[in-house]
């Protein structure tokens, strides 16, 4: 075990192929429906009922030993509580039993998930319904390797349970085979956070601890299931609808990101701009934010360092009713970091000295967002989403004048929130 645990101490997979189910689950929910809206309006499920129980067997991609992904199966539960036709909380329990590769934080032996939060309906008829999930919960691993002993000696490692805080974005497709029961398709994305561990021994006084830096990890999961409604039905009452193209407002966000450089690892950065929306279709917009995180780093990496300039420009897909909006959305966009390495001088006599200047780089926001409407004309949003992070290869010059590539590397997880305030006309 331990030889195994050894050549494990390091985070990084073989998951690039991890983002593909998801962005094609985000372009279905969001072109399907404006198919199927802009024809003539189907008639909508006429009564529903206000809870739901259900059981499901799901599949998540997990690691093996060499890094690759694969698929392990399990099982669960889920209760639902409708507020209105379209809108529900929803609690969802799965348990994996199978025994995972023991990795360094990551993962291993059992997995355990849960996950609360909000299920909208894009599209909904009589017979079948598309929806999106917005639903925090967590992971919990019952085997991962960790290290042990206080910090400043030379750490031991230990097998021990870990429990990390996690996003449950996504979305799938329900049907309605008769008055009680439902079938259920879905697949998400279930971005974790594994914050920063025990300083490294490496730093000695008096330089400031270095933490074993964290990550925000991702696994996809698919689920198919049965559900059953409880109780008496109500009525559909019916759905207002709001007028307006355009929309924007202010925001304040938090992004959590591991950073590039060694002093820094996994931190909350916080950060204010706007948002602009305008209507292309009954149900879809072209959807952009900018946002500037002015903290700063620490220290300085090649790809990364500095202050934070975000842009992101893309669609959002979903239905406003009764003065709620539920929208999942595609933007991709830029992100500037002020500070990064771009070579090095050296002179005959002197200490190298670093070079620094900004580098860009391509971001992906698969999420969601909840808008609601104070009055006909302003209201109050939330943004959840997944930021991919794809860093390039950088051409950097070394002291001695020669160009040299520094890898981007696999690309990265974050998590975005936000909270705004917006004007509709």
């Amino acid at each position: 075990m331990s030889a195994h645990l050894n050549t494990d101490l390091q985070f990084g997979s073989k998951e690039s192929a991890s983002v593909l189910p998801r962005l094609s689950l985000s372009l279905f929910l969001l072109v399907f429906p404006c198919l199927v809206l802009e024809l003539p309006t189907a008639q909508a499920q006429q009564e529903f009922s206000r809870v739901e129980i259900g059981g499901q067997f799901s599949a998540i991609g997990l690691l093996n030993r060499n890094g690759s992904v694969g698929i392990w199966p399990g099982f669960g539960g889920r209760l639902d509580f409708n507020m209105t036709p379209r809108l529900a909380l929803e609690t969802q329990i799965d348990y994996f039993p199978p025994s995972a590769p023991v990795r360094f934080l990551e993962q291993g032996g059992a997995t355990l998930q849960l996950a609360t939060g909000l299920r909208g309906k894009v599209l909904q008829s009589k017979h079948f319904a598309v929806f999106g999930l917005i639903r925090p919960g967590f992971m919990h691993f019952t085997d991962t390797s960790q290290l042990t002993g206080p910090p400043g000696t030379v750490p031991g490692t230990k097998t021990g349970p870990a429990t990390y805080f996690a996003l449950n974005l996504g979305g799938g497709v329900e049907f309605y085979p008769a008055l009680r029961w439902t079938a259920r398709f879905e697949l998400t994305g279930n971005p974790f956070l594994i914050p920063n561990s025990r300083p490294s021994t490496i730093s000695m006084p008096p330089a400031p601890p270095i933490p074993t830096p964290g990550i925000v990890n991702d696994r996809y999961r698919f689920s198919v299931g049965v559900g059953y409604r409880l109780g008496a039905f109500k009525e559909n009452s019916g759905e207002e609808t709001l007028s307006g193209k355009y929309a924007f407002g202010a925001q304040f966000s938090t992004l959590i990101i591991q950073r590039r450089t060694a002093l820094d690892a996994v931190r909350n950065e916080p950060g204010f701009g706007g948002f602009a929306s305008y209507r292309l279709l009954r149900f879809l917009y072209a959807d952009s934010s900018v946002v500037f995180y002015p903290r700063g780093s620490k220290g300085l990496g090649f790809q990364d360092g500095g202050r934070i300039f975000q842009g992101l420009f893309g669609i959002k897909g979903g239905i406003t009713r009764n003065r709620i909006s539920i929208f999942g959305k595609v933007r991709p966009g830029l992100m500037l970091s002020t500070d990064t390495v771009t070579g090095f001088t050296a002179t005959p006599g002197s200490p190298t000295t670093i070079i620094a200047g900004p580098f860009s780089t391509f971001v992906l926001d698969l999420g969601g967002i909840v808008e609601i409407y104070a009055t006909r004309r302003t209201f109050i949003r939330f943004d959840v989403g997944d930021t991919h992070l794809y860093f390039p290869d950088k051409t950097v010059t070394l002291p001695n004048g020669k160009p040299t590539t520094i890898s981007g590397g696999s690309y990265q997880h974050t998590m975005q929130y936000s909270v705004g305030y917006g004007w509709r006309f």
